[in-house]
């Protein structure tokens, strides 16, 4: 049972009869009869074509929807429309369908207006359904219920709005490519109403300007305002050549690729000088007053034209050195990316020690404020991981061979080894000569343990009747010079020479001095002829064998004969080379009168040489005469 909107009031009575529907047409099979009355009330109905969800819109978009309202009560009634949102910012206007308000509106019984409910969403809406109610309020029920359907619900779906900005701190940078990098800071915002992630793409127009971003993508960034910030880096590298350069950066959402931001940036590489100055590290130690020694030097080009550099060497207290082999002191033009390399001299005074610097500037041509400076560090003398404790004075006043024991200790943390070097000035060496054993290979001494260094001096007899002085103070160094760690040390040894013979005095000094001259004479003509007969001597005592006995005799037997014959006798003595004698000849030069040939004494019935009226000679015993003059009258008859 329906009643018509806007029906009077009124009574009526309601038939309802069943009748056979089937094919028998039986009639009328039940009937019904009630009373149906219309009393006066107030209704309304609320209507729209549109579905539940009625629309989609983007933040701040409005959206227009149809709706119509019908008075179904018998009553003249006024009506009001309110619109309420789930959320806030959201805003709604109703309008005629000639875009005009209408509010309230009076609808006389069964009635129906069509009108327009406006919605705008709000300006921050994220990607989302909203939901919204109309009702229609009656103005004019004085408190009576409305019946009908005064209410009327429906969605708005919000789209995802993206977009994003890129800005550049600078759209142009200039700088020379001296490998000093430069930066622009980019900044992102996400001016859409999701949280997004971003691509960075960058696009270079050379790729040797090596230009990176500091990342890749972006963090999540929130809806509106989501921001952060990049980098762009630029190198700058060296021999880049100077230009125009550009680099593009393009953002692009991860959600969608149409959306996106791009910016480029103007690289203006500038003319470059530069340089770079380098030396390999030497690695050892130096001995103060040593000779001379090199060092490379490398200077490389580091800018983006061809240059040449002018070149300056300063070098450290007690240190001397120079550039060889180039005059001008400017190297030759060096193409970007290239080197030339220089050598340097050096040498270090007797005083130097310790940490030593050598500096090589090198200045460009093309600027004179470019300009680079390599060092090298050099160790010099001790630097106390090697310790040589010397010994106290030696004094020679006799001619042999002596020995000087030296300790040398390792102070280092590990074991060492380490080369000596015995070293004589000339005013030592013309006087007699120092080595050692030790010099042949270098010695290896443990963490904290000591080594003895010995040192053999040999002196003559011509050296001690030859010096100019009664008693001559003379050095000689010992350096021990590690291997293993850069440190050298040194100690001095102190020898004391005393001259031998007397000389006289008054009228006796001619005579002694011209009787020296002879015997230096004699020395020089007799003495080689003694050599020779010692050594043919020797080797006939070494090769003889006893012709009596038929068995050879063993090594052993051989060593005890020569012992028991010759073990008791002193070796005839050796005859020193000759020194130079220039510096003591007189300034004008006689002829030394010929020696002649001394008369021989008789052999005594003892089976002893006779010795010769002369006497023996020089340097010789009776006793070696007795077993070795024969063989020396031999040989100088």
């Amino acid at each position: 049972l329906s009643i018509p909107a806007g029906a009077d009031i009124q009574q009526q009575t309601w038939n309802v009869t069943w009748s056979d529907g089937s094919s028998q047409n039986l009639g009328v099979l039940a009937s019904l009869q009630t009373s149906v009355g219309v009393t006066e009330q107030y209704s309304i109905a609320l209507s729209s074509p549109t579905p539940l969800i009625a629309g989609s819109l983007s933040p701040g978009e409005t959206k227009i929807i149809p709706m119509r309202l019908q008075n179904t009560g018998n009553r003249l009634a006024t009506f009001n429309m309110l619109a309420s949102f789930s959320v806030e910012g959201w805003v709604s206007a109703f309008t005629d369908s000639d875009g005009n308000f209408f509010l309230p509106v009076v609808l006389d019984r069964g009635q129906m207006f069509d009108f327009n409910i406006t919605i705008t969403a709000a300006d921050d809406a994220a990607p989302d359904n909203y939901s919204f109610s109309v009702r229609a309020l009656c103005n004019t029920c004085g408190g009576i219920a409305v019946s009908g359907n005064d209410v009327l619900i429906r969605t708005l779906e919000v789209l995802p709005f993206r977009e994003v900005e890129l800005i550049a701190e600078t759209l142009e940078i200039s700088a020379p490519a001296n490998g000093i990098p430069q930066r622009v800071t980019l900044e992102i915002n996400n001016l859409g109403n999701d949280d997004e992630v971003y691509d960075m793409v960058l696009t270079q127009s050379n790729p040797h300007l090596l230009a990176d971003l500091s990342a890749d993508t972006t963090g999540t960034l929130d809806a509106w305002d989501g921001f952060t910030e990049i980098h762009l880096d630029l190198p700058m590298p060296l021999y880049l050549d100077s230009g125009l350069y550009s680099v593009t950066i393009r953002i692009v959402s991860q959600a969608d690729s149409s959306v996106f931001d791009s910016v480029t940036i103007s690289v203006i590489v500038l003319d470059t000088a530069a340089v770079d100055v380098s030396a390999d590290d030497p690695d050892q130690s130096y001995i103060p007053g040593g000779d001379s020694d090199t060092v490379r030097f490398e200077i490389m080009n580091e800018g983006n034209a061809p240059d040449s550099f002018d070149l300056t060497v300063e070098s450290g207290t007690g240190m001397s050195a120079e550039i060889e082999s180039l005059s001008t002191l400017r190297t030759p033009t060096i193409a970007p990316g290239t080197s030339y390399n220089i050598t340097v001299r050096f040498s270090f005074d007797t005083d130097a020690g310790g940490q030593v610097p050598l500096q090589v500037t090198a200045t460009s041509a093309l600027d004179p404020d470019v300009s680079h400076t390599g060092e090298i560090l050099f160790s010099v003398g001790s630097q106390d991981w090697l310790r040589l404790i010397s010994v106290d004075d030696l004094v020679i006043d006799e001619a042999g061979t002596y020995e000087v024991v030296l300790t040398l200790r390792n102070q280092y943390t590990d074991e060492q080894t380490v080369s000596i070097d015995v070293r004589q000035s000339n005013s030592s060496s013309i006087w007699y000569r120092a080595s050692s054993s030790s010099e042949s290979a270098p010695l290896r001494i443990l963490e904290q343990k000591e080594r003895f260094i010995t040192v053999e001096i040999v002196i003559t007899d011509v050296a001690l009747l030859s010096l100019t002085e009664d008693e001559m103070v003379t050095t000689f160094e010992v350096w021990a010079i590690s291997n293993t760690v850069e440190d050298a040390t040194n100690a001095t040894v102190k020898v004391i020479l005393k001259k031998t013979g007397t000389v006289g005095s008054g009228s006796d000094t001619d005579s002694t001095s011209s009787g020296a001259k002879v015997a230096d004479y004699a020395v020089w003509v007799i003495g080689p002829i003694i050599v020779i007969a010692l050594l043919v001597m020797l080797f006939k005592v070494v090769t003889a064998t006893d012709e009596e006995d038929e068995t050879p005799w063993g090594n052993e037997e051989y060593e005890s004969s020569l012992s028991a014959q010759y073990g008791a006798v002193p070796a005839a003595p050796d005859v020193q080379p000759a020194p130079d004698m220039s510096q003591y000849a007189p300034p004008s030069a006689e002829v030394a009168p010929v020696v002649q040939a001394a008369p021989v004494i008789e052999a005594a019935d003892s089976g002893v040489p006779p010795v010769p009226a002369a006497g023996l000679p020089e340097g010789w015993s009776m006793e070696q005469w007795a077993h070795y003059g024969a063989e020396w009258l031999k040989k100088n008859a």
